[in-house]
């Protein structure tokens, strides 16, 4: 072998080794515990990684606390509203719905759609609409509140984007939603759980966890059946 096969070569082994040991810490994360999704269907799928990568932010939160992933929350008319990660927390019950896009995001509170705005090239820019992520918030929470029932005060709605994304005018008229850039969700949840007192015991939140750690277990037919609706209804 020449020195440029072995440079290769040596490159090669290192690659190997690296994601390798990924994958053995991946496999010891809650994340996959509860979702079974294999590390490769994460490394290459943007929205399973957004989720992931929002997940490894809020573990090294203090206090005890569970986490749920991809909660399929039924609906009376037999539908699902999914939420894509809930901490359970001593402070709170704290939703999140993870938006791993690029561009610019434009949205207000009350409006409908948010707009997602790219270059295009010598077509100067191109603009998609997207169902505005805090009404599904209030969505997933109207219909979680049915089956936990527990004071709207103690739950947080948190919309997370991609830091690749700059949200340039975001409007809000209420003070119970956040919709923030990913590198920012561990300061946010940590001033969240400074400013508040403890409102779960470890007890509690582990009720809490097994009423809905069977709604993360929906077989895949129901998954993909909920999906082609969403996308039916909003496009995408």
């Amino acid at each position: 072998m020449n020195g440029t096969e072995i440079i290769i070569l040596v490159l090669l082994i290192c690659f190997v080794i690296y994601h390798l040991n990924e994958i053995k810490n991946y496999k010891s994360t809650d994340y996959y515990l509860q979702t079974h999704k294999s590390y490769f269907s994460v490394k290459f799928d943007k929205g399973n990684l957004g989720e992931y990568y929002l997940y490894c932010d809020l573990k090294g939160i203090a206090g005890y606390k569970r986490f749920l992933f991809n909660c399929y929350i039924p609906k009376p008319n037999g539908e699902y509203t999914e939420i894509d990660l809930m901490l359970l927390h001593e402070s709170g019950i704290f939703i999140f719905e993870s938006k791993n896009y690029s561009g610019w995001i434009f949205g207000a509170e009350r409006n409908k759609y948010w707009t997602q705005t790219l270059p295009a090239g010598k077509r100067g820019i191109e603009k998609h609409k997207f169902f505005n992520p805090i009404i599904q918030n209030q969505i997933h929470i109207k219909y979680l509140n049915l089956i936990i029932k527990q004071k709207l005060s103690d739950i947080y709605s948190y919309v997370i984007f991609s830091n690749r994304c700059s949200l340039k005018k975001i409007e809000l008229i209420s003070n119970n939603h956040f919709v923030i850039h990913r590198d920012q969700v561990n300061i946010s949840v940590r001033r969240n759980i400074a400013g508040s007192i403890n409102k779960f015991s470890a007890e509690k939140i582990d009720s809490i966890y097994d009423i809905l750690y069977p709604f993360t277990q929906l077989d895949n037919t129901k998954k993909q059946e909920h999906i082609q609706k969403i996308r039916n209804r909003y496009g995408g």
